[in-house]
């Protein structure tokens, strides 16, 4: 009968093809056995205490007031041409992102605007980071510890006429406290970057602060702050470094030293920067860093 025959041949072609069957039965089974495996080492990291940055949990940036800055008044010429155009660099640079009608402005008004300074107000902060070989994602992002926050708040809250060395080991972070100044002292009032060896007065007819980053590696610069009488300068260095210039230059400066971070602030830092960039982290990995890093921000910032 047909319902035989039929049945005789499903019966041949099971077993002709029966090798195949099994390759593939085995296939199956791997897959399924490696999505089951997946799973259950995912739910083994996250019972450790894995913590994943879900986009909700990072914390928002400070925010600051941005204090009006006016031309002094007894600017004329070419100095009321100068404060125009350290207010428009200044606008762009407190608006980055979105300082394109800025940036156009200062363009097209570039003739007018074609001044030979000794300092450089940057019209926007990577510019900064750039020069001074800092992350891109710091700006709003550094962790400040209590003696840190000291030493922010008495330069940003001091007069322009100070002067101010920021001295610390190799590593502590002393780049990054400056740049941390000088972003927020942009909320108040021009802020200049040194861009020669030489250095004159006419940023302080403005109340303009410069920064010049490892002062000891320009001999120019430091004859020039050595021999005149030069006030509103914001410097870093390391200590020996400091302790070889001259007495008379260390004179004219207030000394902010940055120390190591604690471990307890270590690990808030690295907690931070480890949420900041999305990665995944549990104590045990936050406490090998911690120990590894010996206190030194650097070394954190060279691993994430």
């Amino acid at each position: 009968p047909v319902e035989v025959t039929l049945i005789d041949t499903l019966v041949e072609d099971f077993s002709s093809n029966l090798p195949l069957i099994a390759l593939l039965g085995g296939g199956m089974v791997m897959v399924v056995g490696t999505i089951l495996l997946r799973r259950r080492k995912v739910t083994e990291v996250v019972a450790e205490g894995l913590e994943v940055d879900d986009g909700v949990s990072e914390q928002p940036r400070e925010t600051f007031d941005t204090l009006e800055w006016d031309i002094p008044t007894d600017a004329q010429g070419n100095a009321l041409i100068i404060g125009e155009y350290m207010a428009k660099r200044r606008e762009s640079y407190l608006t980055y992102p979105n300082n394109d009608e800025v940036l156009d402005y200062l363009h097209n008004n570039r003739e007018r605007f074609q001044i030979s300074s000794y300092f450089d107000v940057p019209a926007e902060p990577p510019v900064v980071l750039t020069d001074w070989a800092l992350p891109d994602n710091l700006r709003g992002n550094v962790h400040l510890d209590s003696h840190r926050k000291q030493i922010v708040e008495r330069i940003t809250n001091s007069s322009p006429d100070k002067n101010f060395v920021i001295i610390g080991e190799p590593g502590v972070g002393k780049t990054v406290m400056m740049f941390e100044v000088f972003d927020r002292l942009m909320y108040q009032a021009p802020v200049g970057i040194l861009t020669t060896d030489m250095i004159a007065k006419a940023h302080e007819m403005f109340g303009v602060r410069v920064f010049y980053d490892d002062i000891p590696e320009n001999q120019k610069l430091v004859e020039a702050l050595t021999d005149n009488e030069i006030k509103g300068v914001i410097v870093t260095s390391r200590e020996a470094d400091w302790k070889a210039l001259p007495t008379e230059m260390q004179a004219k400066f207030d000394r902010l030293t940055v120390p190591l971070f604690n471990e307890l602030d270590m690990k808030e830092m690295i907690k931070k920067m480890m949420t900041f960039q999305s990665i995944g982290f549990n104590e045990k990995g936050i406490d090998l860093l911690a120990e590894y890093s010996e206190g030194s921000p650097i070394y954190v910032w060279s691993m994430v």
